[in-house]
C-alpha cells in the first residue's frame, strides 16, 4: 500500500491563534519558549456522522478499517467500535500518516466495565504489514486502569515490561479515560504511557516507561487506534467511544531549564482545548 505523509505548514504561534479563530485547521500548534514548534500528523474530533465507517480525519486523511466481525460509527461526537462477542477487535489506521517519533493522545470511554477478562483499548504506532509497537489502556474486571505496551512482530504480540496500574485512576462506564503515548528514538526505542480521567488535570510523571531494540521497529510506519474485547470478557456485546484523537511529533523531554517536561504538558493541553472549541 502506498501511503502519503502529511506535510504541515509551519506557522508562528500568533497565526495559529488568529487561524484558530477563524476557524482555519492546521498542521502546527506552537509553544513557548524558544519559538519551538509541535507538528501535527493529524487530529480528529470526530464531528460528522457517518454510519459503518469513520471516513477522514480532519487532518491526517481516510480512516482504513481492519479487523474482524463488528461494525464502526461516527454519530457526530465521537467515533466508535462496538465489538460483538469476546475476542472482536476493530483497528482504525490514518491512511496519509507516516511518523517515527509521535506523541499520541485520545479520549476513550467503554459502554460497560468488563465483569469477566479484560478490555483494550489501543494506540497503533510504527505499523507495518504484521508489525507494530501498541501502547494500550487496560479495564480490569476489579475496577482498576492499567497501561502498558506490546512489541507485534510477524502478528504475533508480546508485552513489554510489566503492566502499570494507575494509581487513582476510578472511572465507571461511559466515564471518559485519556490515553497518551510517547514513542521516540531508535536503538533503543523508547515508550511512555500514562492515563488520567477526563476532567482532571495530566500528570506529569509517566507510570510505563520501557524501551525496546526490536530492528523491525526502528523506522517509520502508520499509526491508528484498537480496540479489543478479551477472550474472557463476561459482558459482550460492548461498544468503544474515542474522541479527540490528537497525533504530534514527539521532541525530547529534557531542556536546560528542567521544565520542558512541564511545558510540553501545557502544550498539549492547550492543543486539546483550542481542538475542542473550534
Amino acid at each position: 500500500m502506498t501511503r502519503r505523509v502529511v506535510l504541515p505548514l509551519t506557522l508562528s504561534f500568533v497565526a495559529l491563534a488568529t487561524l484558530a479563530v477563524a476557524g482555519v485547521a492546521t498542521g502546527l500548534i506552537g509553544w513557548p519558549p524558544g519559538g519551538r514548534f509541535e507538528t501535527i500528523y493529524a487530529f480528529d474530533r470526530f464531528a460528522r456522522e457517518l454510519p459503518q465507517r469513520w471516513g477522514s480525519a480532519e487532518t491526517g486523511g481516510d480512516y482504513i478499517i481492519r479487523g474482524g466481525e463488528g461494525r464502526v460509527d461516527v454519530d457526530g461526537s465521537v467515533g466508535t467500535m462496538h465489538l460483538p462477542k469476546p475476542g472482536s477487535t476493530k483497528l482504525a489506521m490514518l491512511g496519509d500518516v507516516e511518523a517515527l517519533d509521535v506523541d499520541v493522545r485520545v479520549r476513550i470511554a467503554w459502554d460497560k466495565w468488563p465483569v469477566a477478562g479484560r478490555q483494550f483499548a489501543y494506540i497503533e504506532v510504527r505499523a507495518q504489514e504484521d508489525l507494530a509497537y501498541r501502547p494500550k489502556l487496560v479495564l480490569a474486571p476489579n475496577g482498576s486502569v492499567e497501561v502498558s505496551a506490546g512489541r507485534v512482530v510477524d502478528g504475533g504480540e508480546a508485552e513489554l515490561g510489566s503492566t502499570v496500574t494507575v494509581a487513582g485512576l476510578e472511572q465507571g462506564a461511559g466515564e471518559y479515560i485519556w490515553l497518551r503515548a510517547r514513542v521516540v528514538g531508535t536503538n533503543p526505542t523508547q515508550i511512555m504511557v500514562r492515563a488520567w480521567a477526563d476532567g482532571s488535570p495530566e500528570p506529569v510523571d509517566w507510570p510505563y516507561t520501557v524501551t525496546d531494540a526490536t530492528e523491525a521497529l526502528q523506522v517509520p510506519g502508520a499509526i491508528g487506534i484498537r480496540a479489543y474485547l478479551g477472550l474472557q470478557a463476561g459482558n459482550a456485546p460492548a461498544t468503544v467511544s474515542f474522541d479527540d484523537l490528537l497525533i504530534t511529533r514527539a521532541e525530547p523531554l529534557e531542556s536546560t531549564d528542567g521544565q520542558a517536561s512541564i511545558v510540553r504538558n501545557r502544550a498539549h493541553t492547550n492543543a486539546v482545548g483550542w481542538l475542542r472549541s473550534t
